[in-house]
């Protein structure tokens, strides 16, 4: 094995070469744009006057600079800092709003599900989401854990693999399943993020869809009829429209319009009514590990939402794992294969939440609190048509025109052919 990768907030840091704009903003933000002493300040305060200092390290994720605060009893927390958003995406009020809404909705989150399951989420102490405020930027802080991303675990270990070292894949995989069974165990009425009521920091609400700002929603056929003319008004906001997308979002909706009708039952079974969780983010750049692949923390809960069954049943990317477009003969040994591990993680998950279900009801007296996956619901129609409003963000024509192929292609076949080309693909 070679030599370990960095551990705690260190281990944030993105190993991809980001454009320059990207690589100049954020230089320019970590130089000029946080004041370091308002920083040290606040969280001197948050632990009753203690001194601390800043680490030397600096880490960079998608949207956060990570730096460690160390207190003078050998304390480390971990400070979050959002980095500004892209010029001229959004007029910089609606901008600023919308960044405050998803960092209240994120620390929602993170807190109800503190409370409602034991799914490990470093605790949060302290934060500030004005804009502007003396730090410079919205800022989180909360705990340090000690551990490296899965990501850069795995990046460790030689060999050619995307994902987990095979070695730690079985394992990594039931972890995640586990992960995955809680969220979707946690059943609330309606589709939207979780946020608390103004004014309170004990009582939780479904509010609107962190992504697209619409929503709540009290159906599975009002979120049909509504999320993809939201979704592509959001990525009309951000930026100039990708060949393909508004094909994209027509043929889902075309597809969406075949099974709404249906209770969003069928690809999976849930404990009672109502809608479970599902973390978009869930992957192994925001999944801490030890050396040995136990899970010690999830640390982005940016893309919660409560959804349909079906959505439920995600395949997680950039880990080695992912299915084919639907329809579309697919040559590459590198795409089969990790085809062949989507399929392994569903089998996972099917077993772990059988495992789950057993228990629950042991618990329970009988009861049924635990939500079982089919593992060939995430190969359903359904599951799939969420998949390719996920591809559709990449902002990628090719991308889209493949996936416009996939969904259409749904629309002309049976389930039974979908399932059929999934799981008896050659």
């Amino acid at each position: 094995m070679a030599a370990l990768p960095p551990t705690g907030s260190a281990a944030l840091t993105s190993d991809g070469k980001p454009a320059d704009e990207f690589k100049k903003r954020v230089s320019g933000f970590v130089n000029t744009g946080i004041n370091q002493h308002a920083l040290l300040a606040f969280a001197s305060e948050a632990r009753g006057g203690r001194l601390c200092t800043l680490s030397a390290d600096v880490s960079v994720c998608k949207r956060n600079v990570i730096r460690t605060i160390r207190f003078n009893d050998g304390v480390k927390w971990v400070a979050r800092l959002r980095i500004p958003s892209w010029p001229g995406s959004l007029q910089s009020r609606a901008c600023s709003d919308k960044v405050t809404a998803d960092m209240r909705s994120e620390l929602a989150t993170m807190e109800f599900l503190r409370r409602k399951t034991d799914i490990p989420i470093p605790e949060v102490y302290a934060y500030n989401l004005d804009t502007p405020n003396p730090v410079g930027c919205p800022f989180i802080i909360a705990q340090h854990v000690h551990a490296s991303t899965a990501e850069h675990m795995s990046k460790a270990y030689p060999g050619h693999h995307e994902g987990v070292p095979p070695r730690y894949q079985h394992k990594f995989f039931k972890q995640l399943a586990g992960i995955m069974v809680k969220l979707a165990s946690v059943r609330l009425p309606k589709i939207g993020s979780i946020t608390r009521t103004e004014g309170s920091k004990d009582r939780f609400v479904i509010g609107p869809l962190v992504e697209t700002g619409t929503g709540p929603y009290d159906s599975a056929v009002d979120f049909y009829r509504d999320y993809p003319r939201a979704l592509h008004k959001k990525l009309a906001q951000e930026a100039d429209p990708v060949s393909g997308q508004r094909e994209v979002l027509q043929a889902f909706q075309a597809l969406a319009s075949t099974f709404t009708h249906q209770a969003t039952t069928t690809c999976g079974k849930r404990p009672d009514e109502g809608f479970g969780l599902a973390n978009y983010n869930l992957g192994l750049e925001n999944i801490l590990v030890d050396s040995d692949f136990n899970v010690l923390a999830v640390t982005d809960w940016s893309s919660v939402a409560s959804m349909p069954d079906a959505a439920l049943h995600r395949l997680p990317f950039l880990m080695g794992v992912d299915c084919l477009v639907p329809g579309l003969a697919e040559p590459h040994h590198a795409a089969l294969e990790r085809q062949q591990l989507a399929q392994q993680l569903a089998e996972t998950a099917e077993m772990v939440s059988q495992l789950h279900c057993a228990n629950s009801r042991q618990a329970s007296r009988g009861k049924k609190t635990s939500f079982q996956f089919n593992r060939r619901a995430f190969f359903c129609k359904e599951a799939l048509a969420h998949r390719a409003m996920v591809y559709v963000q990449l902002r990628q024509g090719r991308v889209n025109r493949e996936w416009l192929k996939g969904l259409k292609w749904m629309l002309k076949h049976s389930d039974a052919d979908v399932k059929h080309f999934y799981l008896l693909v050659d």
